[in-house]
């Protein structure tokens, strides 16, 4: 049996104007928290009158006839209800008044990701918890579409770095499957296509609002829309730091397309693709060789294998009559007499060892046009700007066409 502590004095209800009453259902308005005119929703702050505990109470407004309202906050009741996840804000009950019907859930001290500013590896932290979340979501018998991922949606216990996921009122459980009242439901720029487009949703629709969340909070905080193409694809590669790593690009593209079918399958999938990835190529005190050894590391075996095979054999090409152009100079240089006033052939040696020199110098441009051909590549890829490793490419083929028309 539970024993009232002695110590405890019970809150004596104040009536603030600007605050909603609540004292006959137990509880006391302290602070507001948000508001939403135009859904008739006002999130507030509260005690528990009997013993202090701090709480949130969501209160709906309804206009008169306003049905699908009251249907969002029923559904909500009646899914966070069945919700049990640490880092899902507990369900403790609702009420009506007059005029409005009120949820009421555990509170959290922590502040929406929207007024947060992350770096890079505190961004994949967060990422790996909601994916954790949304792996319970749907791994239940009945699975739970949350609908709304986005910025102002995940709270974030800096102090002990956890995320939290909150507002389900627009999810939906089962098939996924909207009607014509809900399709406008979410928000644009986190909503996925099929979403908006009223079709039926899967467990890769709340991966690409996660995607975009991520994108956001990488990109400092920019308008998601800004970055979308008109092939509804988030264009973010110029918008996020150039360190962000290539298979952290990668895996953020894939959690962003917009057909479904070409995202991760669910958020299980996701998250053991997410958990090796380092999100940032090199710490920013690292030399800018340092950077494109990595990225050339990034690029991919395949390709640089490649190159490096047609460098080879372009050099085992090349090799073969320099290397007898100087034997054939040790030859002259042997058989003729040491003196140079005596030597015939003097005029004709030194041209030799300049051709010998010449090719040599060839042969290292064009190891050096490989190589930067693999960072052209390297730096399409990631997004970055391509014109001086392309001018330098252009230059070196410019400067062996020369060089091999003015040899022969």
């Amino acid at each position: 049996m539970w024993k009232k502590s002695p110590s405890k004095k019970r809150i004596k209800p104040q009536i603030t104007p600007q605050f909603p009453y609540f004292s006959s259902q137990g509880y006391q308005v302290v602070e507001q928290l948000g508001q939403n005119w135009n859904a008739g929703r006002s999130t507030y702050k509260a005690l528990m009158l009997k013993d202090e505990t701090p709480v949130v109470i969501k209160e709906f407004r309804f206009h008169q006839g306003n049905w699908d309202s009251y249907k969002e906050i029923e559904r909500e009741i009646q899914t966070l209800a069945k919700l049990k996840h640490p880092a899902i804000p507990n369900y403790l009950g609702n009420f009506e008044t007059e005029n409005s019907v009120c949820l009421v859930q555990e509170y959290i001290d922590a502040s929406p990701l929207s007024l947060s500013h992350l770096t890079p590896d505190e961004v994949k932290r967060v990422a790996i918890q909601i994916l954790e979340i949304l792996v319970y979501l749907q791994s239940r018998p009945v699975l739970i579409f949350h609908r709304d991922i986005k910025p102002d949606n995940i709270l974030l216990d800096y102090k002990n770095f956890q995320a939290y996921l909150v507002d389900f009122g627009l999810a939906r459980e089962g098939s996924g499957t909207l009607g014509a009242s809900t399709m406008f439901g979410g928000t644009p720029g986190f909503c996925p296509p099929e979403q908006l487009l009223a079709r039926r949703l899967t467990c890769a629709s709340d991966l690409y609002s996660l995607g975009a969340t991520l994108i956001y909070l990488l990109s400092g905080n920019k308008p998601i829309a800004e970055l979308i193409n008109p092939n509804f694809e988030i264009d973010f590669h110029s918008s996020v730091p150039k360190n962000i790593s290539f298979a952290m690009r990668e895996w953020l593209s894939k959690m962003t397309q917009p057909d479904p079918k070409k995202r991760f399958s669910n958020a299980a999938v996701a998250l053991q693709s997410l958990r090796p990835i380092e999100p940032i190529l090199v710490d920013s005190l690292v030399s800018k060789d340092s950077v494109k050894q990595d990225r050339l590391a990034e690029i991919g075996v395949a390709p640089t294998v490649i190159a490096l095979a047609i460098a080879a054999g372009s050099v085992f090409l090349i090799l073969p009559p320099i290397i007898g152009k100087f034997k054939q100079l040790l030859q002259w240089l042997l058989l003729t007499n040491s003196r140079v006033g005596d030597n015939p052939l003097r005029g004709k040696a030194g041209f030799q060892i300049f051709l010998l020199a010449f090719g040599l110098i060839k042969t290292m441009l064009f190891i050096y046009l490989i190589v930067e051909i693999v960072f052209v590549l390297g730096a399409a890829q990631e997004g970055d700007d391509i014109k001086p490793h392309a001018v330098r490419v252009f230059g070196i083929i410019f400067v062996l066409i020369s060089a091999q028309i003015l040899t022969h």
